[in-house]
């Protein structure tokens, strides 16, 4: 058995507060007044649809999101997915719904721009919490809203720019991973804590494999955010000497890590490892691609359990927590 862990990334997130500043650019029509109209109601339409989408969005309401959409109009995700039509939309929503539970979301329109009839560009930004942890992200969007008979519409809405609103965010949404786990085979036990680092940037964690054919092996790990690479990225050095670096890509199950790494007698090797959450405690960890020494390895495949906390250590908590209130 090797180190195990798996983390999973959600990736909307947002700020508990709404302040819609808009700057206007309107074209100029004949009557005093058309300019300032024009901004005035360009200003309306994209507060009432920006009001509108945030009740929605936190309402987890699929078809009143996809209602605020023309009927020929389409959302695209920060990767470039495209999906147009009110169906497709409201089954990615639902899709994203599902995935996170506990959401809040406010919508800051940068800049306001009526460009024709019935046509007006928007700028904006929409700061996203998700998750019980109120981990925060941050999408710069732009939209185009057109007229339809007496109602304004979505027509285009486009996640320009996705991420994290800082490190700390980011290792948020891996924060379930702090506390104890256990895997128990045939071959042996595979214990395993996680926590925070004192200043918070890191996730740091500690391991000890019990082999029922071999030595025991113990070692930690630590796991932050590389800003070179825009992934995250672990290190696992081991009571031998030996020393690995986890290379993190998401994929829609979980994670895919590529490592290599380097034995204390200076013998090199590579792997890929899988990580999927079965839900809220377990972990499936699946390593394959292994190859030490050049030597191709066996796949291995191994489910991690939260350990339980000790009724003991419950207790003290639960006093020490009403000692605080």
């Amino acid at each position: 058995m090797k180190t195990a862990v798996r983390f999973f990334v959600a990736l909307l997130v947002c700020s508990p507060f709404f302040v819609p500043s808009s700057s206007v650019i309107a074209q100029e029509k004949e009557g005093p007044d058309s300019i300032s109209e024009l901004s005035k109601e360009s200003e309306q339409v994209a507060a009432q649809l920006a009001a509108d989408f945030k009740a929605g969005y936190e309402a987890g309401d699929a078809e009143a999101i996809s209602n605020l959409f023309a009927d020929n109009g389409e959302f695209i995700d920060s990767q470039r997915v495209a999906y147009s039509g009110r169906e497709n939309i409201k089954t990615e929503f639902t899709a994203l719904f599902e995935r996170s539970q506990e959401r809040q979301i406010e919508l800051v329109v940068d800049a306001v721009r009526p460009v024709a009839t019935g046509v007006i560009l928007e700028d904006g930004h929409a700061w996203i919490q998700s998750g019980s942890d109120k981990t925060t992200t941050v999408s710069q969007y732009t939209s185009v809203l057109v007229k339809q008979g007496d109602d304004w519409k979505i027509g285009s809405l486009r996640d320009i720019k996705s991420e994290f609103a800082s490190t700390a965010d980011r290792l948020n949404s891996l924060s379930w991973i702090v506390g104890d786990w256990i895997d128990e085979s045939d071959a042996g036990i595979a214990e395993y804590v996680f926590g925070w680092s004192e200043d918070g940037s890191f996730l740091v964690g500690s391991y000890q494999i019990r082999n029922k054919e071999s030595e025991d092996v113990k070692g930690t790990v630590r796991i932050g955010w590389c800003p070179v690479t825009k992934q995250f990225k672990s290190w696992t050095f081991d009571s031998d000497g030996g020393v690995s670096i986890g290379h993190w890509n998401p994929i829609p199950e979980g994670w895919l890590i590529k490592t290599t790494g380097t034995r204390s007698d200076g013998v090199s090797g590579s792997s890929t490892n899988y990580y999927e959450q079965a839900g809220e405690g377990k972990i499936i960890w699946k390593s394959f691609d292994r190859h030490v020494g050049g030597e191709k390895q066996e796949d291995v495949e191994v489910v991690l359990i939260r350990k339980p906390p000790v009724p003991g250590q419950a207790a003290a908590k639960a006093s020490e927590s009403a000692g605080k209130d």
